[in-house]
């Protein structure tokens, strides 16, 4: 019951986002929504992530490799199309709200940086610059997907596991998002100086 719950959820949420996301294809050409980018990104690396979490999970609680994987997967699965998005609306709104959907231009390293930490959920549309803004922005944007990551992964696996205490549980998901969010990390740098390099 728990399981097509989520379902529920994961598929309303779907919905809703599709109906917001409708209107930005249709003006893509004022800026690179980092979504569309991030989104997949995170789904490829959905795999690996669910592994690392899961050696993690067992080690800490000692529990057998089929409830572990199974409801880190779901965790994950949850996090990654409910809680990275409302992520990014959140960010996109902070973005539009403080000025930093304006074009300020890139001539100094300071208007650099802001294009892909401030600006970093929807990029301004430097085309030449692209190659490494999308990278750089999307290394940025791991910071705060990880605590939406954190805050969602705990609230499922809550479900799962009344038995372990709240306090436990949190600081569990912590360690497993930081090693999952390191290993994420670690291919994106790794995008940043390859795109740089061969540009």
């Amino acid at each position: 019951m728990k399981t097509e719950k989520l379902f529920k959820i994961i598929n309303f949420s779907l919905i809703g986002l599709g109906v917001f996301f409708i209107p930005l294809f249709a003006h893509a050409d004022i800026g690179v929504p980092m979504i569309f980018i991030s989104l997949p990104y995170m789904a490829i690396g959905l795999l690996p992530v669910v592994l690392i979490e899961t050696m993690v999970f067992r080690k800490i609680f000692n529990l057998t490799y089929k409830k572990s994987v199974w409801t880190v997967a779901i965790s994950n699965l949850v996090s990654t199309l409910i809680g990275i998005p409302i992520a990014w609306i959140v960010l996109v709104l902070f973005e539009i709200l403080t000025m930093g959907s304006r074009a300020y231009g890139i001539d100094s390293i300071f208007k650099k940086f802001l294009a892909v930490t401030w600006q970093a959920p929807w990029l301004i549309p430097y085309e030449k610059e692209l190659y490494w803004m999308i990278p750089s922005a999307s290394l940025v944007l791991l910071i705060p997907f990880f605590f939406a990551s954190w805050k969602v992964e705990f609230w499922v696996m809550e479900k799962y596991f009344p038995e372990i205490k709240v306090s436990e549980l949190k600081s569990a998901e912590w360690k497993m998002n930081l090693f999952s969010y390191l290993f994420l990390a670690v291919c994106n740098v790794i995008w940043v100086i390859y795109s740089i390099f061969n540009h």
